[in-house]
């Protein structure tokens, strides 16, 4: 999953968080997986998640919208100033 989308929404009622995904959502399954996404300590075989030459709300901006809709990112790159 993570090589195609490394983020998650969280719902609760009427908030929604758009965060990475962790070993911990998988729960007991997590721990048995290659991990290569958004967990350190990286192996040599691993790849860093999150880095590049450009930040995340840029580089994954065509996914984040389609998980948030638009007018949810029109509002996140507002408030981050993209």
């Amino acid at each position: 999953m993570c090589w195609q989308l490394p983020l998650r929404i969280d719902r609760d009622g009427d908030t929604a968080t758009l965060r990475r995904w962790s070993r911990a959502d998988w729960g007991s399954d997590g721990e048995t997986m290659h991990w290569c996404c958004t967990e350190r300590p990286s192996g040599p075989d691993q790849a860093d998640a999150y880095v590049g030459d450009r930040p995340v709300i840029e580089s994954l901006a065509e996914e984040i919208e389609a998980l948030v809709g638009t007018d949810v990112m029109v509002e996140i790159t507002r408030r981050t100033g993209r």
